[in-house]
């Protein structure tokens, strides 16, 4: 499957290529982004029984190990056309793979929301995928797989983002971030996904899932954002909710302040009841009528830019799921903190290294804390 969609991705651009009077050219893009990760686990022994256990959604593994892992690196094509009058119709096709592994579906066990989140290496694996039009005046429609308002502004605010050492995966930033489908996932399947023209900085961004399921034929679910963008100031207010009934919504506020090659940012995620859907997985988005919520999820960084060398500091805390007939653990709380340091050898070459530890509030759950330390390097094209 590789090697055919290679040639697939060659020959869309070889055919693009003499219609340039007509059109803008294909682009062939993708990022490639390795890191060596090294975590151990100090656990409870008396409650954790097993060589895994779940916390926040993620698989927590007992022990440590060293590890080499791809952090979604992607390659993708995408392109314009002029249609007159200012529109453009536009297009983009991405897929996800793991150049450390040859074939597909080779598991690989990391260290829960450190690492890779311990689940399946997949070769090749869909990301954003839509065809939409866009002009000056209307901004930018788009059908098909796309990323959440909601998704977008947590990937503002993280200079580590597609990395080892993401928010995302260290339960700073809830699970909404991530993850795919249909029932309020980061990448919204069968989604119409709305960006409004920047006015003095400020624009919204919304998306609306088409959910397939016809028992779920009316609860649709959608996102919203409100983002404004000026100079050193970034804010942004978003809400997302699967409109599956009960507890199926949450909101948060985030930004970032950048003077000097200094930058301060942070965010904050309110739970009514979408964060705790998002620690059971699929079972979670979907439910109907589930109840919970409390697990509000926060963290502040900084990071200080000297020359081609830009050093990183993170904290950040989540809050305890309430009582819920999804199957959480109540005793989830936790808090996470990390350093850590990017060079720039070029705009699209980069190395990283850091170390993070994620720790239980509460060692009832089954484990002390989970550390990280991890070296990377990654290349756009």
């Amino acid at each position: 499957m590789n090697k055919k969609l290679l040639i697939a991705l060659s020959v869309a651009a070889a055919a693009a290529a003499p219609l340039g009077a007509a059109r803008a050219a294909t682009v062939v893009y993708g990022k490639v982004n390795l890191s060596v990760d090294a975590w151990d686990t100090q656990t409870s022994a008396q409650n954790f029984t097993g060589v895994s256990a779940k916390f926040r959604g993620a698989k927590i593994n007992r022990g440590h190990n060293i590890d080499l892992d791809s952090n979604q690196t992607a390659v993708g094509v995408k392109g314009s056309e002029a249609l007159g009058g200012g529109l453009k119709a536009i297009y983009q096709l991405e897929w996800q793979l793991d150049p450390t592994v040859s074939g597909g579906g080779n598991r690989g066990k990391m260290g829960g929301y450190i690492g890779n989140g311990g689940g399946s290496k997949d070769a090749w694996k869909g990301r954003d995928m839509w065809i939409g039009l866009k002009s000056a005046g209307m901004g930018i429609v788009r059908f098909g797989t796309v990323t959440t308002s909601y998704k977008q502004t947590g990937k503002m605010v993280d200079p580590l983002w597609r990395t080892s050492l993401q928010a995302r995966n260290l339960g700073m930033e809830s699970p909404l971030q991530k993850g795919a489908g249909e029932d309020g996932q980061g990448r919204a399947n069968r989604t119409i996904r709305y960006d409004s023209p920047s006015m003095m900085g400020a624009k919204l961004i919304g998306t609306y899932t088409l959910h397939s399921n016809t028992s779920k034929a009316n609860d649709d679910p959608y996102s919203l954002a409100m983002v404004y963008h000026q100079g050193p100031i970034l804010g942004f207010a978003s809400y997302i909710t699967n409109s599956h009934g009960g507890n199926d919504s949450a909101w948060k506020i985030g930004g970032k302040f950048s003077y000097a090659g200094a930058a301060l940012f942070g965010q904050f995620e309110k739970d009514n009841g979408m964060i705790t859907r998002s620690f059971a997985g699929y079972s979670g988005y979907h439910a109907s009528n589930a109840s919970g919520g409390g697990a509000n999820t926060w963290f502040l960084g900084g990071s200080y830019k000297m020359g081609r060398t830009m050093v990183i500091a993170e904290y950040g805390q989540g809050g305890l799921s309430h009582a819920n007939n999804l199957g959480v653990k109540r005793n989830n709380d936790e808090t996470a903190y990390l350093i850590a340091a990017k060079y720039a050898f070029s705009r699209r070459t980069y190395v990283y290294g850091g170390w993070a530890r994620v720790a239980a509030n509460t060692e009832a759950v089954g484990f002390k804390h989970q550390d990280l330390l991890t070296i990377g390097m990654a290349h756009s094209f």
